[in-house]
């Protein structure tokens, strides 16, 4: 799964740890679910919540960005090192004094519907984001050091004026001063690109979202989500055919206890149990020092 920030990283730190172990590092097999609980090759089993939206404009809540960012994606994206690296767009260009940045866009990218994605798509996106009918909290955050977008969010604008179509695939963004961290704002998903057609079908369009991402949304009922591999990705395609979220299913250490999912996070009340060499949970608890949190993970000790 991607990372797209620092705070994206902290998210989905469960994702990434268990799909190392899914793909075989570990000299392991992946594991075999489906749907139904039977096998099938490719998925990863994970407990959850549902999302409370899943509109990138309204991006707030970790509940649904760990989803946001598996759907859809931006300009840039962070690799796995917190280091800024294209996404959508192909490179980039900034002028001597650091205030205009001129994107070249890939050629090729395609929402999940298939429709490619041009410079117009952003302008679009980013003037809906600074709607103030639309009511977006992140807004000015990461996008408010864009000309014209406090005008916009004021209900003074039509158009942010610091957003230029060069081309269909460049885009030109001025910013009201130089900020090194401008580019590190564009990987929130508050900036992703949206499909215009999706988004005007209706007010619940985001239960059928068309992103850029390297998921699909394949069903969301009560009991879970699917996010199947979106084999049309313009990078890197994922190492595993689906992800299924059990939603509100119960207890995350029971259900991998029995086997139910493939990861989850320790409680302080089974931490001690884990860290003993003696428990056979311990084999399996994976530690991330960066952020003190432990983990337990399907490795080649697991039947």
């Amino acid at each position: 799964m991607k990372i797209n920030s620092a705070f994206h990283l902290l998210i989905i730190t469960f994702c990434l740890l268990a799909l190392v172990g899914m793909t075989g590092c570990c000299g392991s097999a992946p594991r075999e679910t489906n749907t139904d609980n039977t096998p099938q090759e490719g998925t990863l089993s994970l407990s959850s919540g549902p999302p409370a939206t899943l509109d990138p404009a309204l991006a707030r809540s970790a509940d649904s960005l760990h989803y946001m960012v598996e759907i859809f994606s931006g300009l840039v994206s962070f690799d796995q090192n917190l280091q800024i690296i294209p996404d959508i767009a192909e490179r980039w260009e900034k002028n001597e004094n650091g205030t205009v940045y001129t994107f070249l866009l890939k050629h090729g990218v395609r929402f999940h519907n298939s429709r490619e994605v041009t410079a117009h798509d952003f302008k679009y996106s980013w003037e809906r984001v600074c709607d103030p009918a639309l009511g977006s909290q992140t807004a000015i955050t990461y996008l408010g050091d864009i000309v014209g977008v406090k005008e916009k969010l004021a209900g003074n604008a039509t158009e942010i004026t610091g957003i230029k179509i060069i081309s269909d695939h460049v885009l030109q963004i001025t910013i009201d001063s130089p900020k090194q961290y401008f580019l590190s704002k564009l990987t929130y998903p508050t900036t992703y690109v949206v499909d215009r057609d999706n988004v005007e079908s209706g007010d619940g369009w985001w239960h059928n979202p068309q992103g850029t991402g390297p998921f699909e949304l394949s069903v969301w009922n009560s009991d879970k989500i699917i996010l199947r591999r979106n084999d049309d990705y313009h990078l890197e395609k994922a190492n595993l055919e689906q992800v299924i979220y059990h939603l509100w299913a119960g207890d995350s250490m029971i259900m991998y206890e029995t086997g139910e999912i493939d990861i989850t996070g320790v409680p302080l009340s089974d931490i001690a149990r884990a860290l003993d060499p003696s428990n056979p949970l311990n084999d399996e608890l994976v530690v991330t020092p960066e952020f003190n949190i432990s983990y337990i993970g399907f490795n080649s000790s697991r039947p």
